[in-house]
């Protein structure tokens, strides 16, 4: 489906379309991670800035919205082991 969007533009920041790509191109899963991280970042388009996209922005919309729950579930399943998630201090993408 993001093959078939014309413009990332009203979507979200500049770097959205190489996230795109990288996540596309990703081959194992830490890049699968990594990737899907980027997206959700630099997709920040509100419902609304996405009328005018048509189908595949709604479809980009909708993705996006299930890999933020899909992260949002593996940052939160360390916590069940009692282990710190990746962004918590001690985790993997923690500074």
């Amino acid at each position: 489906m993001a093959h078939d969007v014309q413009d990332f533009g009203p979507m979200g920041t500049p770097e959205l379309p190489a996230a795109v790509a990288a996540l596309v191109a990703s081959n194992t899963l830490g890049e699968d991670e990594s990737g899907a991280r980027w997206v959700s970042r630099a997709f920040t388009a509100a419902p609304a800035d996405l009328l005018g996209t048509g189908w595949a922005g709604t479809a980009i919309r909708g993705s996006v919205m299930i890999l933020r729950a899909a992260l949002a579930e593996l940052d939160e399943s360390p916590a069940a082991v009692g282990e710190p998630s990746p962004t918590e201090p001690g985790g993997t993408f923690s500074a």
